[in-house]
């Protein structure tokens, strides 16, 4: 848990199973062909033959609608990597990548062989040269504006599409568009032959995506469809100007105006048509039948498994027992509940309740983010639950000194007994004030909660009389330490923890310790 920053890390707990419905409007379907290509020795020449063709004669005409939803496998986790990420293969012939698995962005970004400010990823970097089948996007067509890009030159490439874009962890990368085909790595037949209509060459990283070893990231999520009459930018254009931030996002906020028509517009270089402004939507569109428009993420302590058109039934994801203290409780399957679809995917919490107490947050909106491994609280949320485990820590840390004292001598007895009794049953109003003295700085102060957070003082009396009780019931062994520098608090078992549960729409969803507390190597 981070004290100074208000938010709480977060494990993707085992199985978390997390399923996205995607609504809208129920076009006819048209798709780019299937590549009937066996896997084998030449299944890449095979490949290769029938893009080299339909480039050439490119229509959307050729039917490829799938029967059965595809599996794709997902590596990484939250404590190492921090991500989670699966292998694609993109242009032809085909290079293989590894992009990370996010919710919070809507389209394909890879780093690109010619980038002047890139990272050094796991693979090669994408080489649109080395590909037969790059499209470059022009700046000034239809397509660019949709897409929220603009002209402007860039290297040796005259008028292409430019985007930038900021990411959640305060990332930042800019690069151009082009159109290529692309295959997810799954065993399914025939080979999905699909060409995307907006793939971002990423020419510059900065920050966590300049570091990571990904070479990109597969944005999964809604995008707004810019009007054709705007961002459509000439030559003319001061290039010190910033381009459009196509669903910037700076901390977790995205943009939320409306989703608008779903707007058809052929690219101008004989490429895919655009129907949509994210790289979801248009997959599942030309791939599956309207009733398969849904995708699911399976998340794991390590790895998991992504499900594009349906979701993964198995008994063994969606159920199984979980202990919470001395209470076991079993999961029957997934609980659904209804999602905002306006720029970003969110759910409306009505409550959050965390140890018997029960908090209405002011903003109801929570954004489902799969590429952030932490979660956001407003601060008065954040301080309730931070406060209860200061002082848990604090009420651990007092116990186990006067069990070493006790040990070392014998002849105090009667001063360790007195202050043992004094730490657990100080009167409410010192522990209130004690609590406050230990605070690192008058903003994280209790005397100090935000005005909206009426009752502050009652409130925190509660938790840490929560706090106290929880520490009785521990077992001797359980250690605890805070941070001199970072401020987190670390416990040596988190079994006994209590969960804090979201309330949304009547329904309450459990966020289990082993979610929201981070394993960190060390002490």
């Amino acid at each position: 848990m981070s004290h100074k920053k208000h938010k709480i890390n977060v494990e993707i707990s085992l199985w978390i199973f997390v399923t996205l419905i995607l609504c809208g409007h129920l076009l006819s379907y048209v798709s780019a062909g299937c590549a009937i290509c066996s896997r084998g020795t030449k299944f890449d020449q095979c490949v290769q033959d029938k893009r080299k063709h339909e480039t050439k004669h490119y229509t959307d005409s050729e039917s490829c609608t799938l029967s059965q939803p595809l599996h794709i496998k997902l590596y990484g986790d939250l404590h190492n990597l921090a991500y989670y990420y699966t292998y694609i293969e993109v242009g032809t012939p085909t290079q293989r990548q590894t992009v990370v698995v996010d919710t919070g962005s809507s389209n394909l970004m890879l780093s690109d062989a010619e980038s002047h400010h890139c990272g050094h990823h796991d693979l090669a970097a994408f080489d649109p040269a080395c590909s037969e089948t790059t499209l470059l996007i022009s700046g000034k067509s239809s397509q660019c504006a949709v897409l929220g890009g603009k002209s402007r030159r860039n290297g040796k490439n005259q008028n292409p599409c430019t985007f930038e874009q900021d990411y959640a962890e305060n990332s930042n990368i800019r690069g151009l568009y082009v159109s290529d085909y692309f295959m997810f790595e799954s065993d399914i037949e025939p080979n999905v032959n699909y060409m995307v209509p907006q793939l971002g060459c990423v020419t510059s990283e900065t920050k966590l995506i300049y570091h990571q070893r990904a070479n990109g990231v597969l944005g999964l999520g809604p995008s707004e469809v810019h009007g054709e009459e705007q961002d459509c930018m000439d030559d003319s254009e001061d290039n010190t100007t910033s381009a459009t931030k196509s669903n910037a996002r700076k901390g977790n906020e995205m943009s939320t105006s409306q989703q608008p028509d779903t707007v058809q517009i052929t690219n101008s270089t004989n490429g895919p048509s655009l129907t949509y402004g994210n790289f979801v939507n248009d997959f599942l569109h030309k791939h599956f039948l309207p009733k398969q428009h849904q995708f699911s993420l399976c998340l794991s302590d390590k790895g998991g498994w992504m499900t594009i058109g349906g979701f993964d039934a198995s008994p063994n994801l969606i159920g199984g027992k979980y202990r919470d203290g001395d209470v076991q409780h079993s999961s029957n399957g997934p609980i659904w509940v209804p999602m905002d679809l306006t720029g970003v995917y969110s759910i409306s919490v009505e409550f959050l309740e965390f140890a018997g107490y029960v908090m209405k947050p002011n903003s109801t909106k929570f954004i489902l983010d799969s590429g952030s491994t932490y979660s956001d609280l407003e601060p008065a949320m954040y301080k309730i639950i931070h406060s209860f485990y200061r002082h848990l820590c604090n009420t651990i840390q007092l116990k186990t000194t006067a069990r070493r004292t006790k040990r070392r001598t014998s002849d105090s007895k009667d001063f360790i007994e007195t202050m043992h009794t004094t730490s657990s049953n100080k009167p409410k109003h010192e522990d209130t004030a004690a609590f406050s003295e230990n605070e690192t700085g008058q903003s994280e102060g209790v005397s100090n909660h935000s005005s909206t957070d009426s009752g502050a003082e009652a409130h925190l009396e509660y938790i840490l009389h929560a706090a106290i009780d929880l520490q009785k019931k521990l077992d001797d062994k359980v250690r605890c330490t805070i941070q001199k520098h970072e401020k987190f608090i670390c416990f040596s078992d988190i079994s006994q923890m209590p969960s804090v549960y979201l309330v949304v729409h009547g329904k309450r969803i459990r966020w289990y310790p082993e979610s929201y507390f981070i394993r960190r190597p060390g002490k």
